[in-house]
């Protein structure tokens, strides 16, 4: 995240966005129309029903069954299962609503991930209502609160349901001022916020935006915001440390710790994942993002994951107080001891089901994560059951929540804990298989094969494992599913790129030496000298289409090789293991310098 220019206060002190970090590596994915696989009316996902044209979870089965149809989730899953946020989809009605508003640099309204999403907006800095967003921070904010579930492109939010108001504070130049952040809080406020999203902040009070806060808590609208990225303990941090605000600090992809870019104090609330998050980005480009979807870090987004949960909470409880909310969220956080977090990790099934008319005891946690690598050309954990010696198995890392284990590790009396593999559709493709922990963490491995003793067919499966608990004659489970994919068909290689080209060192001329594949892989190209390998280069392709790599003359110490002809290869490897290797390839280098004096043109 770039660092937003300071703006002077009325006390003469800077206040801005939440904008200190570098930001991660973005995927771009070009926003699709809903397809067929999309969660509308007509389809058949177990553990939900359909109502008008949207899935209605029924289930936590059913939940992740939705979310799996976004072709990102498997990449976001892990906070998500962190925060219990599928948990907390089936207790929300599907005719319960509430109002999120989003205060930052604006909202990409036409988003289709957040189609229908925007029921207000306005521009706090100029008093119009245009908030295109030129930076891409509000858009990614509003993406993790309440981008749409189940309709088979991008992500799924945590409040999926919920409705924004687009309030934008930031002028033509990227600048937050306390004037623009007040008047922004207020107009929320009037316009029928529950919830008010701050990701911005000073570590120096204002009086305006102070009052504004309470003016804002007043009026029953819950206030969220975020502890900063300073990576310290610091005294305050406005308005997250003013008196009534929900104050978020960030915690690792997995809830376990307090992320180290995250300010802390013992102001803070409570924590969320702020690390690793997918999220939408303007589809028509911005400063920070990539257009369609990225993955960034912060503060910022921690503060949406709680403003999320705190959203599903009003959208079941109406009326229910800030201070309400606020306590509920504190006592039904799961603790981090040392972790400075408040009272510990947002737990958002919890803190839904504890203000749910009628809504009984939420089942115990399980997290379980496929640790095999995230192949972004299929959508989901993949693997290739084909006995080659490469990722012949999945493996899927489960912890177990520390209260269902009795002594030495092992499961104490009344808890169990199964897996099985189901197609998309609900078909089981395994049996139930038990798993004997012998401590939190334990890892099983599912090598492709089905019920009939062979292995499975090329496609999508979901990898369900299930922790149940019975307890005075009640029984009570939490289910995660992880959607994986079965893929034995090897990566193809065509249209070379650099065969027979000549590189001339003493030029700083180069060659790009690749190909083009059909599907996201990782290519490595060996570059040998009678066989004897003198260069090793690499390249990694998130999407299908052309990898290559520069190869500019020199050996494997940085060294310039000596002049002649030497071979090289490709191999391609997808997300899968699944393994092509190319036929070999001429490059020449020359000791002399390019002919007529002219480099040699690279393609691009």
């Amino acid at each position: 995240m770039r660092a937003a220019r300071p703006v002077p206060s009325s006390s003469g002190a800077s206040w801005g966005r939440l904008a200190v970090l570098p930001p991660l590596a973005c995927l771009v994915l070009v926003a699709a129309p809903a397809t067929a696989g999309a969660a509308a009316v007509g389809t058949s996902v177990p553990g939900t029903s359909d109502v008008g044209t949207s899935a209605v979870v029924r289930s936590a089965d059913g939940a992740v069954a939705v979310a799996a149809l976004d072709p990102l989730w498997p990449s976001q899953a892990l906070p998500w299962q962190a925060a219990r946020v599928p948990d907390a989809w089936p207790l929300v009605p599907a005719a319960a609503r509430a109002v999120v508003a989003v205060l930052d640099t604006g909202v990409d309204t036409g988003h289709p991930d957040l189609s229908g999403a925007v029921v207000g907006q306005y521009d706090a800095t100029t008093g119009g209502s245009d908030v295109t967003d030129h930076d891409g921070h509000g858009t990614f904010v509003a993406g993790v609160i309440a981008a749409r579930a189940g309709n088979g492109i991008g992500i799924a939010g945590v409040a999926t349901g919920v409705s924004l108001l687009a309030v934008k504070v930031s002028d033509a130049q990227g600048m937050e001022t306390p004037a623009a952040v007040a008047a922004g809080i207020r107009w929320a406020a009037d316009h029928g916020a529950d919830v008010i999203n701050a990701s911005l902040g000073s570590t120096t009070f204002d009086p305006a935006v102070a009052a504004a806060v309470a003016y804002a808590i007043g009026r029953g609208v819950v206030v969220v915001a975020a502890a900063g990225n300073l990576g310290q303990s610091v005294p305050a941090f406005y308005p997250a440390s003013s008196p009534g605000v929900v104050a978020v600090a960030a915690t690792t992809v997995d809830g376990v710790a307090r992320a180290g870019f995250s300010s802390y104090g013992n102001w803070i609330t409570l924590g969320a994942p702020g690390d690793q998050l997918w999220s939408t980005t303007p589809t028509a480009g911005s400063t920070r993002y990539p257009a369609g979807y990225a993955t960034d870090h912060g503060a910022s987004f921690a503060t949406a994951v709680v403003s999320g949960t705190a959203g599903m909470m009003r959208a079941v409880a109406p009326s229910l107080p800030p201070a309400v909310v606020a306590s509920t969220l504190q006592s039904t956080a799961s603790p981090r001891p040392g972790q400075h977090l408040g009272a510990g990790l947002v737990d958002a099934a919890a803190a839904v089901a504890a203000v749910a008319p009628g809504a009984g005891p939420t089942p115990p946690a399980v997290l379980a994560v496929a640790s095999a690598r995230i192949g972004a050309g299929v959508g989901a954990a993949a693997f290739s059951p084909n006995a080659d010696g490469r990722r012949d198995t999945l493996p899927v890392a489960v912890t177990v929540p520390a209260e269902a284990l009795g002594k030495r590790g092992r499961l104490a009396a009344g808890w169990q804990l199964q897996w099985s593999v189901r197609t998309a559709k609900g078909a089981a493709i395994t049996g139930a298989r038990a798993v004997r922990p012998k401590g939190r963490h334990v890892v099983i491995r599912w090598d492709g094969v089905g019920i009939s003793g062979g292995v499975v067919p090329n496609g999508r499966y979901l990898v369900r494992v299930v922790l149940r608990h019975r307890v005075d004659g009640v029984s009570h489970r939490a289910v995660t599913v992880v959607p994986v994919v079965v893929d034995t068909r090897a990566p193809r290689a065509r249209a070379v790129q650099g065969a027979g080209a000549t590189v001339y060192p003493r030029r700083g001329t180069g060659a790009l030496l690749g190909v083009t594949t059909n599907e996201a892989a990782t290519m490595r190209v060996d570059v040998r000298a009678g066989g004897r390998l003198v260069r090793r280069l690499s390249a990694t392709g998130a999407t299908p289409g052309r990898l290559s790599v520069h190869f500019d003359g020199n050996g494997r110490g940085g060294r310039a090789l000596p002049a002649g002809r030497y071979t090289w290869q490709v191999r391609l490897v997808d997300a899968a293991g699944n393994l092509t290797t190319t036929r070999l390839f001429v490059v020449r280098v020359s000791a002399a310098a390019a002919p007529n004096g002219q480099q040699q043109k690279e393609a691009a």
